[in-house]
């Protein structure tokens, strides 16, 4: 037999499996992404921010040029316009006015009685006929009077002597000058009290002048203004301002003169703007809400703060430029979804501070986010919470 070699069997090397490791590596991928994915959900989950709101309740102010127009389509004014009634007039004024400093003197108190005849034939009495009080006071009839019989008619008369002593009360008088028998059928009473025993009487300023110049401007115009108010056929339309012009005054005393009264003349010219006050409450509204913008929601405009300033009035064009004024209250309506929550995503606390710090119905915002760690805003409209404090 053959003799029996022993072979040697070389060993096999060991090759890696490139399989199993392309497994490994997808699988730690999916993984990754798994908790990727549970972090995401669970940041949408438990992110949340509470913004707390207080509101300012501030007062804000608004004014703005308004053109007012008997022909508000032919007008070329750039400001708004409206329609409206635009009347004037010009006129002679007059008016008595009291001097402001001065003394009391003494004069002639006199007043009127009624003269009573019970006669049957007539009685005249001439000037200066006395009348007698019970008291022993004299008067006398400052004109001549002719009593037909049986009848009775009024005269003037006056104290025979100044002072106050002359200011009685209604009485009744005698006349001296007839005989006894005569006085019962011819007398007089008066009916309300005799004045004038003492008057105040001072010296004409300037002052005095100036002063009446502004009355008179002002009484007249208020006539000429309610003249025009009663001559409107729409009776809805209400004096939205007006505009007056004294000229050519001048007293019937000179400054200086002592006297207790005067009288002041003048030429007056008026203009008055009449509308409809709804419909300019409605346009100061308007643009009063505009004006704020993005803020209007929290503007509540006050009806009753609406006021007009005149600046001008033309007369050939009947036209008027006015200044119209409005208030409205800024605050929060708890119950009102103002804000658009998109915009806020993303924004940090001291980004939603300075955003809720333009509006001037807000006085503070107080921010919280939860959990501790987040501090954006998260994306989900639901975890975004904003409270009004009452």
């Amino acid at each position: 037999m053959p003799a029996q070699k022993n072979l040697k069997t070389a060993p096999v090397a060991t090759r890696s499996n490139p399989a199993h490791s392309s497994y490994r590596r997808i699988a730690l991928v999916f993984v990754v992404l798994a908790v990727i994915l549970i972090l995401g959900v669970s940041y949408l989950a438990l992110s949340k921010v509470t913004i707390s709101l207080t509101p300012a309740n501030k007062t804000i102010n608004y004014d703005f040029t308004l053109t007012l127009a008997d022909n508000p389509q032919n007008s070329s004014s750039t400001s708004a316009i409206l329609p409206a009634k635009i009347m004037s007039e010009q006129s002679a004024v007059e008016q008595e006015f009291p001097v402001a400093q001065g003394s009391m003197v003494d004069g002639q108190a006199q007043g009127t009685v009624t003269i009573y005849n019970n006669r049957n034939s007539s009685q005249t009495l001439i000037a200066t006929t006395r009348l007698l009080t019970p008291d022993g006071k004299i008067f006398r009839l400052k004109d001549k009077v002719i009593l037909p019989a049986n009848s009775s008619l009024q005269a003037k008369i006056q104290a025979d002597e100044k002072g106050a002593g002359g200011n009685i009360p209604a009485t009744s008088f005698t006349i001296p000058g007839l005989s006894e028998s005569l006085q019962k059928l011819v007398y007089a009473k008066s009916s309300a009290a005799m004045t004038g025993g003492t008057r105040q009487i001072g010296v004409l300023t300037a002052s005095d002048i100036e002063k009446a110049k502004l009355e008179l401007s002002q009484s007249s115009s208020a006539g000429a203004i309610a003249k025009f108010a009663a001559s409107l056929n729409d009776k809805s339309l209400l004096l939205i301002d007006s505009q007056s012009k004294l000229a050519e005054t001048k007293a019937d005393q000179e400054v200086g003169s002592e006297v207790s009264s005067f009288t002041l003349f003048g030429q007056l010219a008026v203009a008055a703007v009449f509308a409809k006050q709804e419909e300019i409450l409605e346009l100061a509204k308007n643009k009063f809400k505009e004006s704020n913008g993005a803020k209007n929601e929290f503007v509540n405009v006050d009806p009753s703060s609406l006021s007009y300033q005149l600046i001008a009035i033309d007369e050939k064009k009947l036209e008027a430029e006015v200044k119209v004024k409005i208030s409205g209250l800024a605050t929060l309506d708890p119950e009102k979804d103002i804000f658009d929550k998109n915009l806020l995503v993303g924004f940090t606390e001291n980004d939603l501070k300075l955003y809720f710090s333009q509006f001037e119905s807000i006085k503070d915002a107080q921010v919280k986010f939860s959990p501790f760690w987040i501090k954006k805003v998260p994306i989900l409209k639901d975890h975004i919470i904003i409270k009004i404090e009452k």
